[in-house]
């Protein structure tokens, strides 16, 4: 890895980036370019390596091997402050104060600190596991020593959040996950899913709309694992509620519900009825007068949503696409049953 640093010089020592991200505290020189070529502790240069130095045309001038202490020459020692031990800039009373690393018992943090407290810009937090090996904890923005701004929080060295914050909680928009796998994306307010959002399940979509305080609430639309809808329409406080239509068992339920019970029934629409109306269309058959029949007859066999459309022919599929969404409400079953298996 490349290193912007030097071994000697008569500059102060400073904290200076790497291209591929690491960090390492020494004298620099300006226009020269370093490579580190040994151990790591997260973003920090850490053990044993080989430094090798390049000039101002890229030519190799110098190699030698040290040994460095979570991101510094082990001539530049860490300061011991009360919260634990710091390599950066401090002021008169010996306090960090601009950029370095704070170690401490059980996390290292590389960032920008103020009179001695972490204070704002692009921060990395590490954690130490088991082995001694780093862990990102959170990689983002910090104002006040708060989370603030875009940044992503891990967990056992997966991400489970990634988007906005502010003053320490989960703000705007963003991303949850689990296990590596995406469970909600959309708004938040105060930590809590809050506004528009989607749900995810085992990567498939269960649940679009509106939320508030971390539940279900609003306009609002869940889904089958399958992708099919099952319901729409009110939510409140994570249930059911208001005018709405469920799908289920071949019925299209339309009515108004109030928290998650059915209070008053609307309309009921049957795939039965669906399907006489679609075998009538089809009935008398295309110029040829073959189609239709056969369409006919697969009617006739046809015992289940699911059943009915898998006999549907890509000419129908179209013809459903162009006309069968005017006769009939296309948020019944079996259409969106059709929908996502095409």
């Amino acid at each position: 890895m490349t290193v912007l640093v030097a071994f000697m010089g008569c500059n102060k020592p400073k904290w200076q980036q790497t291209l591929e991200g690491h960090y390492y505290y020494d004298k620099t020189q300006s226009g020269y370019q370093y490579s580190w070529q040994g151990q790591c502790f997260g973003d920090l240069v850490h053990g044993k390596g080989t430094m090798v130095v390049y000039d101002k045309k890229g030519a190799e001038i110098e190699k030698k091997k040290m040994e460095t202490y979570f991101g510094a020459n082990t001539q530049w020692p860490y300061l011991p402050i009360r919260d634990g031990k710091f390599l950066g800039e401090t002021n008169k009373n010996n306090e960090p104060n601009g950029f370095g690393v704070l170690l401490k018992d059980d996390e290292i943090i590389i960032g920008s600190f103020k009179k001695g407290k972490l204070d704002k810009g692009t921060t990395k937090i590490y954690g130490v596991d088991k082995k001694g090996q780093a862990v990102l904890v959170y990689s983002g923005s910090i104002k006040k020593g708060l989370f603030d701004g875009g940044g992503e929080l891990y967990q056992d060295g997966d991400m489970i959040y990634s988007g906005w914050w502010r003053k320490g909680v989960k703000n705007g928009l963003g991303k949850e996950y689990e296990d590596s796998k995406l469970v909600y994306e959309g708004s938040f307010k105060n930590g809590e899913r809050s506004g528009d959002g989607k749900e995810y399940r085992s990567g498939n979509l269960v649940y679009e709309g509106e939320w508030k305080h971390g539940k279900y609430d609003g306009e609002g639309t869940s889904y089958r694992e399958s992708g099919v809808i099952w319901c729409e329409g009110g939510w409140k406080n994570g249930l059911y509620h208001g005018k709405g239509k469920l799908y289920e068992n071949g019925k299209c339920l339309e009515g108004k519900w109030k928290d998650g019970r059915n209070e008053k029934e609307i309309s009921v629409t049957t795939f039965e009825q669906v399907r006489r109306t679609a075998k009538q269309w089809f009935g008398k058959g295309e110029e040829d007068g073959q189609e239709g029949n056969q369409m006919d007859e697969e009617i006739e066999m046809a015992e289940s949503e699911q059943e009915f459309v898998e006999m549907l022919s890509s000419d129908i599929n179209e013809y459903l696409e162009s006309e069968f969404k005017t006769r009939v409400d296309k948020r019944f079953g079996f259409w969106h049953i059709w929908i996502h298996n095409t």
